[in-house]
């Protein structure tokens, strides 16, 4: 070999790694934090979940009507709607106390997988279940201020800037968990990286 090669492979030789290397004990501690993140997540929905219920039944019980009662039933069924799918697609799983190493990062990969595409498609799944009662407290409220469904008050207008923060939160919550997609699709990047 000519010295010019030989430069060219020490080069080649001491070229930084692609990719981050990980321990075990690391890789690990990155599954530790990445469950309890999911764990206080579910806690999160549960609870804000049971508040909605409560919610729904304590306006029906102060003012109840027919349209207070399809209204609740309709926000009720989207919820359970949204709880059973999300129990189905964004839950989690527990992986083994000890893992190996090779079983640590299948299951890391899994997961990370389920909550990308979960997130990915949260508007489908979660957000549309409560379009019907959205759909219809709009409805209700604007055939409530006045018998002539054409005529624009200040109360219709009030419900038309309601209607309009109510789908600005939810494009606002879509948007953040498309975040949310294209954050755990980098750790499965970084996580394949290691495994190449």
């Amino acid at each position: 070999m000519s010295a010019h090669e030989d430069k060219i492979k020490n080069l080649w030789q001491n070229l930084p790694t692609s990719g981050t290397i990980y321990t075990p004990a690391q890789l690990n501690q990155r599954a530790s934090r990445f469950q309890a993140k999911i764990k206080r997540r579910n806690l999160i929905e549960y609870v804000s979940w049971a508040v909605l219920f409560a919610l729904t039944a304590y306006v029906n019980l102060q003012n109840p009507s027919w349209g207070n009662g399809i209204l609740s039933g309709l926000t009720v069924l989207g919820a359970i709607i949204a709880i059973t799918n999300y129990r189905r697609l964004a839950h989690g799983k527990s992986g083994s106390a000890h893992p190996s190493n090779d079983s640590l990062i299948k299951h890391m990969r899994t997961e990370l997988t389920l909550q990308r595409d979960a997130a990915a498609t949260q508007w489908r799944w979660y957000g549309l279940p409560f379009a019907p009662a959205i759909i219809f407290l709009t409805i209700y409220r604007w055939s409530e201020t006045s018998s002539n469904f054409a005529v624009l008050t200040d109360d219709r207008i009030s419900i038309l800037l309601g209607l309009g923060t109510v789908v600005t939160i939810f494009a606002a919550i879509t948007f953040w968990y498309w975040l949310q997609a294209a954050k755990y699709q980098r750790q499965l990047d970084d996580l394949n990286r290691y495994t190449s």
